[in-house]
């Protein structure tokens, strides 16, 4: 039986950032997957179920999340909750009961009163209302099993997504929501003017007395169509946020782990890839029978003609091998380029193979 539970958080993330690649370029391969899944927890024995869960829960939620498979993602991240940790998941439903069942009537209320603001002035938008499930509260309680979900400041929360890309708009909409409603002191956070590292901008701020009747604070985040664009399809996705790039290798439990996923999708025409793993902790996919010289073009073409060998897994290994799913690669240069037109016979991907072609030529 495998056993997953001590899967750590790099390898995690980096699993997580393989399969997000593979869904992306088929979504509905992905939520055909997901339907799946659902159905063969039920057909697992307890033990492998809850293993089973604990690796959706930390791998493909953060997919679903960054998919906005949101009805999909609260199904499951119940489900798998309840399996993993039935005691937790219990006493954070029983607390968040009270608002859970009138949640979508306080989401459209909610919605409804900024739209007013919004309007008194306006402004042309969208708006997003969530409120958070079980598993998603826990997570951020870092599974503090005394940590009371309501005094979180984000258990309901609205992002106002304005269709001008007009800065200013941003901080108008801020006056407006402070002068209508009660900011709550130290939630105020500007990435706009002062940008996360990976690019996200949007001003955050926690409310209170948006509706008269409704003691729990609501978080706002105010941006731009081209700010949200960036923040849902750019480098600045929430689940890559947090992302660290201490890679370690994958053993052979999270390697069956990756197979098993993968042996679940719906089997697709067209090439088959593999998946493998930089120095840093990148993913690199690749087809299927790809070599060291593949790899090292993939990275950059400097790289790939100042090949010599590689570290794979920490053996070294010559510019012939065959990379095998979850290897971790460290190219090994020379200063001067010995690119040579034996590597042809070794090499499958067209880019690898152009650039072999134009310096033998030369």
């Amino acid at each position: 039986m495998l056993q997953f539970a001590n899967t750590n958080e790099q390898t995690t993330e980096t699993l997580s950032q393989y399969f997000f690649q593979e869904s992306t370029r088929q979504p509905q391969v992905f939520l055909t997957f997901l339907m799946q899944f659902q159905k063969r927890l039920g057909a697992l024995s307890s033990s492998k179920r809850k293993h089973l869960a604990w690796q959706y829960l930390h791998i493909l939620s953060p997919i679903c999340e960054r998919l906005s498979l949101s009805e999909e993602k609260d199904v499951l991240d119940a489900l798998c909750f309840a399996i993993t940790q039935p005691k937790h998941a219990r006493a954070a439903q029983a607390i968040l009961n009270k608002y859970k069942k009138q949640s979508a009537l306080l989401l459209k209320r909610i919605e409804q009163s900024l739209r007013v603001v919004l309007k008194s002035q306006s402004f042309a938008h969208t708006l997003q209302g969530r409120f958070k499930n079980p598993w998603s509260i826990w997570r951020k309680l870092n599974g503090r099993a005394a940590g009371n979900p309501l005094n979180l400041k984000d258990i309901f929360a609205f992002r106002i997504i304005l269709t001008e890309h007009i800065i200013n708009n941003c901080y108008e909409v801020l006056h407006l929501l402070h002068d209508r409603f009660r900011p709550l002191p130290g939630n105020f956070k500007d990435y706009i003017n002062i940008p996360k590292i990976n690019g996200y901008q949007s001003i955050h701020t926690v409310l209170h007395g948006i509706l008269p009747d409704f003691n729990l604070p609501v978080e706002i985040q105010i941006r731009t169509k081209v700010m949200h664009e960036f923040a849902e399809h750019g480098m600045a996705s929430h689940w890559i946020y947090s992302r660290r790039k201490h890679a370690t290798l994958l053993d052979k439990k999270e390697r069956k782990f990756l197979r098993y996923v993968k042996e679940m999708l719906p089997k697709n025409e067209g090439q088959k890839t593999i998946c493998c793993l930089t120095p840093t902790g990148d993913v690199c996919i690749l087809p299927e029978r790809s070599s060291i010289i593949d790899f090292a073009y993939r990275i950059h073409t400097d790289i790939g003609h100042r090949l010599l060998c590689a570290r794979v897994n920490g053996k070294l290994k010559d510019a012939r091998y065959a990379i095998q799913e979850g290897d971790r690669i460290e190219i090994l240069t020379a200063d001067e380029k010995c690119v040579c037109k034996e590597w042809l016979q070794f090499c499958i991907t067209p880019y690898a193979r152009k650039r072999i072609h134009e310096h033998t030529r030369s």
